[in-house]
């Protein structure tokens, strides 16, 4: 019933030139004639649109977020770091051959175990 509410009388579509006015003396006794309108032909020879190479040479190809960027330690920058967290990925010994997972996990935590004895005088007693 709330299609019926609307000021425009052809919004809702009862009003179009391709479906014609019929009465009931016109479609006869059955009560399961039924009009259908044909709307759009869907297998027209139109293939997928292809993407303007203008809009594609002036996308940016890399985030603009500075949200994204990975945080750098301050004291790090300067040189006067002394916290126990790592700033770059080291390329060899133990620590280059520890993956996510151990990290995510705590298991075989390396670096750990050397801040925690370098921070705390009584840990290693």
């Amino acid at each position: 019933m709330a299609h019926r509410l609307l000021r425009d009388a052809e919004a809702d579509g009862w009003k179009r030139s391709d479906f014609p006015i019929i009465s009931e003396s016109c479609l006869g006794d059955s009560p399961y004639v039924r009009m259908a309108r044909a709307w759009i032909d869907y297998e027209s020879s139109f293939g997928k649109v292809r993407a303007n190479d203008t809009i594609l040479k002036l996308q940016r190809t890399t985030t603009y977020y500075k949200r994204y960027r990975a945080h750098f330690c301050s004291f790090y920058i300067r040189g006067q770091c002394k916290c126990p967290y790592r700033h770059e990925m080291p390329e060899i010994g133990e620590l280059s051959q520890q993956n996510i997972k151990d990290r995510y996990y705590g298991q075989k935590q390396i670096m750990t175990r050397s801040a925690r004895y370098a921070h705390d005088p009584y840990a290693a007693s």
